[in-house]
């Protein structure tokens, strides 16, 4: 095979090689970033939810004594 079929030879590759590792070590690394941002939105929403859960567990209480 001709050089010129090898799309710029070893070095052209290497550096498409090195441009879509830093692209999935961004996106990888993004990725991560929006699900521990989600983790914690899920936490602060579970803990208010328990909130809300005993304010209306404590009114109903004093209604019925």
């Amino acid at each position: 095979m001709s050089k010129s079929k090898l799309r710029g030879g070893a070095k052209a590759h290497r550096n498409r090689v090195s441009k879509r590792n830093v692209k999935q070590h961004n996106d990888f690394n993004r990725v991560n970033k929006i699900k521990e941002e989600m983790k914690l939105e899920f936490e602060k929403m579970a803990e208010q939810q328990n909130n809300i859960v005993e304010v209306e567990n404590t009114e109903t209480n004093k209604e019925v004594s």
